[in-house]
């Protein structure tokens, strides 16, 4: 395993004047936050969930979420589409 640091920064503060915006939000599951898979909104918390879960990784020295113990053919359309 090996660590990596990165810019977390897909919260950003916005400018009251601004009424609409449009963003393109990528991540892993596992490492995003729960909030912004259910209800589609960054906030800093957002940031903060993703720092927490990578911080948590490398104190354990283990990965945080195992993607690998669930068979593809066993995830539901339910569970696929929120996730994706």
């Amino acid at each position: 395993m090996e660590p990596k640091l990165s810019d977390f920064g897909l919260a950003k503060t916005l400018q009251m004047e601004e009424t609409k915006v449009f963003t393109d939000v990528g991540g892993t599951i596992g490492y995003m936050d729960p909030e912004y898979i259910t209800h589609s909104k960054l906030t800093c918390a957002s940031d903060i969930y993703s720092f927490g879960v990578v911080v948590l990784q490398l104190l354990s020295g283990r990965k945080v979420i195992e993607l690998d113990i669930v068979p593809r053919d066993s995830l539901t359309k339910k569970t696929f589409l929120r996730h994706n």
